[in-house]
Parts: C-alpha cells; sequence; structure tokens
C-alpha cells in the first residue's frame, strides 16, 4: 500500500506540472505581447509639425487652416468638368482707372485728364503711378453739335506726357482719331474707340486732347506693372 500511495502522488505531481506548463504556453500571442492596430484610422489632434513633403489627394471640400513658415509650393489639379474661373489680378476693381476731361467751344486743348473717383467725383489729376503702366482699352467721346461747325469731320489728338514736359509746352500727340461732324440740331453726339489689348501710359506721364469744338472725353483702363 505505502508503494502505491507514492506512485498515485508522483502521477498527480505530474499532471499537474503538465497542466501549469499547457495553461502558462497558451498566455499572449506567439510573438509575445506587442501592439498591433491593422486598418484602422487614428484620430488626431492638436498641432503636428511636418518635414518633407506632403502628397494628398482630395475626397469631398477640405476646410484648411495653416500658418505659412517659410516658402510653399502647392501644385493643384483642376477637375475639367468643373473647372474654376480666373482673376486677372491687374484688372480687379481697385486698379481699374476712369478719367475725365473736356474742352471748350470754338476749339481748344483739354485740361489734364482727372481720375473719377468710385463715387464718380473728381479725385485729381491724373499721372501714372511709378512702377506702372496705364494700359488704355476704350476711349468715349461725346460732341456738341456747333452751328459754326462746317467741316464734315473733327479731327481728335490724344497724347501724354510727363508733367516738366507739358510745363514746358511739350504736347506730343499720339493718337489721332477723326469722327464725322454732328448736324448742328442733333443732340450730342456719342463716339467710341477700343483697344484690344489697349494701348500702355508709361509711369509719370499725364493725358489730354486737343479737338476743334466742345466736347468730353472718357478714358477707361486698368493699372498694371511696367515691364
Amino acid at each position: 500500500m505505502g508503494s502505491t500511495s507514492r506512485l498515485a502522488s508522483v502521477l498527480t505531481l505530474a499532471l499537474s506540472a503538465a497542466w501549469a506548463s499547457t495553461t502558462l504556453a497558451q498566455q499572449g500571442p506567439p510573438d509575445g505581447l506587442a501592439v498591433r492596430i491593422l486598418n484602422t484610422p487614428l484620430p488626431v489632434t492638436g498641432a503636428i509639425g511636418i518635414m518633407g513633403n506632403v502628397n494628398a489627394v482630395q475626397s469631398g471640400p477640405w476646410s484648411v487652416n495653416a500658418v505659412q513658415s517659410g516658402t510653399w509650393n502647392v501644385n493643384a489639379t483642376i477637375n475639367n468638368t468643373n473647372p474654376t474661373q480666373t482673376i486677372n489680378i491687374s484688372q480687379v476693381a481697385s486698379n481699374v482707372i476712369h478719367l475725365h476731361s473736356f474742352t471748350h467751344r470754338g476749339g481748344s486743348r483739354s485740361d489734364i485728364f482727372i481720375k473719377v473717383g468710385p463715387d464718380g467725383r473728381n479725385a485729381g489729376v491724373f499721372t501714372v503711378p511709378t512702377g506702372q503702366q496705364l494700359l488704355i482699352t476704350q476711349i468715349d467721346l461725346t460732341l456738341v453739335p456747333v452751328p459754326e461747325l462746317t467741316q464734315p469731320f473733327i479731327l481728335i489728338d490724344f497724347g501724354h506726357n510727363t508733367p516738366a514736359g507739358i510745363a514746358a509746352g511739350s504736347f506730343p500727340n499720339i493718337i489721332e482719331w477723326t469722327v464725322p461732324t454732328p448736324a448742328a440740331a442733333a443732340a450730342h453726339v456719342w463716339q467710341q474707340r477700343t483697344f484690344n489689348p489697349g494701348f500702355a501710359v508709361i509711369a509719370g506721364e499725364q493725358l489730354y486732347y486737343d479737338t476743334t469744338t466742345e466736347t468730353e472725353m472718357e478714358i477707361y483702363g486698368y493699372l498694371t506693372p511696367a515691364n
């Protein structure tokens, strides 16, 4: 009986050891307790510092708040099925120019053209600003019919020069414009001349015109950086 009891005890210990070994071997993944995340996007909050290049593809509308540090290079591909509009920055409202002048009955040289402000009022004698040029795209002329006009045509001489040149009496004519003489009984006659892409008046110059009768002239164009 004593040997039988000892044998039973040995078998019990052997089975307990085998069970404990089996239980410990089943804990954790085969390669240890490493953390793995597969195909799961992680939300990120706070500030992120990025070095190098970032390639991004838009899916849906973007809302981006960014503070620039250094130089940015941005390449954008436009969907041709829904293209965006392009604005010529040289022709935005702040750069559009409207000028006005007039001549008296009997013929005269006009005063130097003034700039017409956004409110339609006199904004002062206009000189093309430094570093820019004025591209004139349209000239409107209103003629006042008077009985003494007997010639079939009226000649309009348009020009520009520096203030110093004008003060010295130099009035070169840049454009000659011939228009039909209106009948004496006619209402005021409006004439228009357009220029595409426009002709340039350089920085530092002022504008004027000559004619033989009472007229008013409006000039339209825009400022652009000098070449």
